[in-house]
């Protein structure tokens, strides 16, 4: 069976996009990103303002967006049994080109993971003016399938903060 991922979560200021592959079936049957309580995203993102994530998950989109921070999936839909990244197939690629020609701030693109980020390097076609203002970097993925230590991938997704600070706008 095709699923078909989510919407971007995204404003005009947004600075850095972090790039999952593809949701997960209980983000799916949710409706939201990073559903699965045993992903790690929203933990170890609220981590590194020094918070908690908040239970609502409005408030967390809220707080992203709040941090010049969007969300999307390189996958726009795939043909998957379960939620792993290896059962994925048949996948076509979200409009990453467009996205990133209508949101021009936008300079560090974050791949939640490796699947995310050979998926775009294999499927998505970037202009090459577009590819050339961007900065990409691949973390380690905040799924319960990646059994790292939570701290050792919280040090990694740092470079996401230190990245937004080194790249603060004047009020």
């Amino acid at each position: 069976m095709r699923s078909t991922g989510l919407p971007p979560v995204i404003e005009g200021s947004s600075r850095v996009i972090v790039l999952g592959s593809m949701p997960s079936a209980m983000s799916l049957e949710l409706g939201r990103y990073y559903g699965n309580p045993r992903n790690q995203f929203w933990t170890i993102v609220f981590s590194l303002f020094g918070k908690e994530p908040d239970p609502d998950y409005e408030d967390r989109i809220a707080f992203l967006k709040e941090r010049k921070i969007a969300l999307w999936d390189v996958i726009e839909s795939c043909e998957r049994k379960g939620s792993l990244d290896t059962s994925i197939q048949h996948e076509r690629t979200n409009d990453l080109n467009g996205l990133f020609r209508c949101h021009p701030d936008i300079g560090l693109v974050v791949f939640n993971g490796i699947k995310a980020e050979r998926s775009f390097w294999t499927n998505a076609s970037l202009d090459s003016s577009i590819e050339r203002r961007l900065k990409f970097i691949t973390l380690p993925s905040t799924s319960p399938a990646n059994t790292t230590r939570a701290e050792v991938k919280r040090t990694e997704w740092m470079r996401i903060r230190t990245y937004l600070e080194e790249h603060r706008t004047a009020p």
